[in-house]
Order: structure tokens, then C-alpha cells, then sequence
């Protein structure tokens, strides 16, 4: 059984000012959350945190059968930076994983390449390989139609950050 209780202050524009409450969850395991938020105007905007300039951006754009991840930010992705790469088609999937083995400067371009489809596992997953490297692939090894790529998700080479990317979304989601 889950109950809320909630106090709001709202003013006449529909802006909420205060709002604090209890959530309790009675089931297998008791619990109660206590939430408060409250808002207040201030003269000067919020400003970015100093980490978030040494947090990579990269891009993934997928033109002439290629698939290529570019860094469009400002910091570089470091060598030994990781990521996993999931492409599929109506009736093959493969998941892989991949390692950036030279820096990725800002501007630098690194594309992905299609080099074994691999046999049927699980799942409808294939032990399939995909490979990155600094120069586009040839023909027989682009990912192509067929395939679309699903996600990809980066981790830097500490472990420390790590971003996902969804085919379809506007954003992506970092850590």
C-alpha cells in the first residue's frame, strides 16, 4: 500500500513556491520518504559546475552506411576510454564492446565498423565484433541497412564518467 500526503504553495500564475510532504510505502518492506522543495527567484542565473568542462560530448551520426562518433565538446576522450555498441536489424542484434585506443580530440572523428556479424547466442544476440578506428570503413564493413544502431554508451578510461546515447532521443544520458 503506498499513501501521499502533500502540502503545495502555489501562486496566482500556477508557479509553485513551497511544496513538502510524506510518502509512505507499507509492503514488504516498510518505507517513508519526507520531501520539501521550495523555490526562490534570485538575481543572476545558476552557472555550470567547473567538472562539467572536463566531461567529453560526442555525437554519433550515422551518413552513407557509416556510423561515426565525433567529439563536438571541448574536453578530449582519453585512450582506454570504453563503450559498448548495440546495432541490430529485424532479426540479428549485436552488443560489443569497444575501446578508444588513441586520444579523441576535440573536432576528432572515430568510426565504427561492422567485422563480424558472429554466430546466434541468447536473446537474439549475436557474438558479433565492431570495431573503431580513426578512418572510415571500408564498404563490406560499414554498418549499414540492414542494421540500425540502437545505443552506444562511453565510459572514460578511470571509470569516473560515462555517457549514453539513444538513437532517437534529443539528449543524452550522462553520469
Amino acid at each position: 500500500m503506498k499513501s501521499l500526503s502533500a502540502t503545495a504553495f502555489v501562486d496566482e500564475r500556477g508557479l509553485v513556491h513551497e511544496l513538502s510532504g510524506t510518502l509512505r510505502i507499507t509492503d514488504s518492506r516498510p518505507t517513508t520518504v519526507d520531501f520539501s522543495y521550495r523555490f526562490s527567484e534570485t538575481d543572476s542565473p545558476p552557472t555550470k559546475p567547473e567538472w562539467t568542462r572536463r566531461v567529453p560530448r560526442v555525437s554519433v551520426i550515422h551518413e552513407s552506411s557509416t556510423i561515426a562518433v565525433e567529439n563536438t565538446g571541448s574536453a578530449v576522450v582519453s585512450a582506454g576510454a570504453k563503450g559498448i555498441v548495440f546495432v541490430a536489424n529485424d532479426s540479428v542484434s549485436i552488443a560489443d564492446r569497444i575501446e578508444f585506443s588513441e586520444l579523441l580530440e576535440p573536432g576528432d572523428i572515430a568510426y565504427l565498423s561492422l567485422a563480424d556479424i558472429g554466430d546466434q547466442t541468447g536473446n537474439g544476440l549475436t557474438d558479433g565484433e565492431i570495431r573503431i578506428s580513426e578512418r572510415r570503413p571500408p564498404t563490406n564493413e560499414s554498418i549499414g541497412s540492414p542494421f540500425e544502431w540502437k545505443w552506444i554508451s562511453f565510459e572514460s578510461a578511470d571509470g569516473d564518467r560515462s555517457v549514453r546515447i539513444v538513437r532517437g532521443s534529443r539528449s543524452s544520458d550522462e553520469s
